[in-house]
């Protein structure tokens, strides 16, 4: 559906009479298939939203290809461009309603636009507007409106052309938690039962947890690692995957005890290590294997473990109890059966 072939983006600016090149984005190839969600993650200023708004168009790539559903957007005409864009929806952080238009003509404006007659736009936007919940508020005014009745409202303008492919820019950053659960749940919807294929762009890994297919990182401009979530939850290859893994787990010890932990070790004192399971890892009995082959024993003091795109993950903070090579010969087994691990201190 969504096809990138070296597709990059270098803005170029003048300043004190010198000027100035600056890649947002580097030759990037990406391959989204009909159906998908598929999630770009990265950190502020990666280049995501550039890369996004290349999709559209709405900003040029320099080089490249940029086919939507075979279509080569980069050959057409301004015309044609136009005609291309009603089959790409797009959504936004800052949800870009007009104030002086209520729900239902706002929802109505992309119609409108294409003279479509006044009885299908109304049958239409009352469609959407059930499709997103919003069926007693189409009177209603978006100064009236939370931030997740705004977003429903932009959603279902996006998809009032019918659209073929969702573009989502950061769409859920500027919402609760509560409510971007309930504005993936109907991104979710809109994909399985009006088959749109969804790209999204986020800085959050647990979007991309929650409802995509498959994800991409980026960082400085350049897709550094990309597959289905699963594979990326299970098998992190760049620091930076890792990180946004990470993110998703909110386990940690309580300050008072992280207080006493020492840096460094003493003849009482004892490893505290976070471990770090993926995949295959989870479902074998390491520690039960280190304890019997090693003499250590472990001092769970807490875990949470996720299961996502088929694989399970998860961290787990213990106490390493038993003598120093002891200790270390254990976590040489760990570390050969992918556990990642991270000594915090000693206690």
């Amino acid at each position: 559906m969504i096809t990138l072939t070296d597709v990059s983006k270098t803005f170029i600016t003048k300043k004190d009479g010198k000027t100035h090149e600056f890649t947002a984005v580097k030759s990037t190839n990406l391959t989204i298939e009909k159906g998908e969600i598929f999630g770009i993650i990265g950190s502020s200023g990666a280049g995501k939203s550039t890369l996004i708004r290349c999709v559209n168009l709405l900003e040029r790539p320099t080089t490249g290809k940029v086919l939507v559903d075979g279509i080569d957007l980069m050959t057409l005409d301004n015309a044609g461009l136009i005609n291309a864009r009603r089959n790409i929806g797009m959504i936004f952080q800052q949800f870009n309603l007009l104030n002086s238009r209520t729900v239902f003509d706002n929802i109505a404006l992309p119609l409108e636009l294409t003279h479509t007659p006044k009885e299908t736009i109304t049958q239409k936007v009352n469609e959407l507007l059930a499709l997103v919940g919003l069926s007693d508020r189409h009177h209603a005014y978006p100064s009236s409106l939370s931030g997740g009745q705004k977003q429903r409202v932009a959603i279902a303008r996006a998809l009032a052309t019918s659209p073929k492919v969702l573009l989502c820019d950061e769409a859920t950053s500027a919402l609760d938690p509560a409510t971007t659960g309930a504005i993936l749940d109907l991104l979710k919807k809109i994909n399985k039962e009006l088959d749109v294929t969804i790209l999204l762009i986020t800085h959050e890994m647990d979007v991309v947890k929650r409802i995509c297919d498959k994800v991409a990182v980026i960082d400085k401009g350049e897709l550094i690692e990309q597959g289905t979530v699963g594979q990326i939850f299970a098998n992190p290859i760049t620091n930076l995957a890792k990180n946004f893994i990470r993110s998703t787990f909110h386990i940690s010890l309580p300050d008072k005890f992280l207080q006493t932990l020492s840096p460094t070790q003493t003849i009482d004192t004892y490893p505290v290590i976070r471990f770090e399971f993926t995949g295959n890892s989870v479902d074998s009995p390491l520690f039960s294997q280190a304890t019997s082959q090693f003499d250590v024993a472990f001092n769970i003091l807490t875990s949470q473990m996720d299961y996502v795109g088929g694989v399970k993950f998860g961290i787990t903070i213990a106490q390493m109890i038993g003598n120093t090579h002891a200790c270390d010969e254990a976590l040489a087994f760990l570390t050969q059966h992918h556990v990642d691990t991270e000594v915090l201190g000693y206690a």
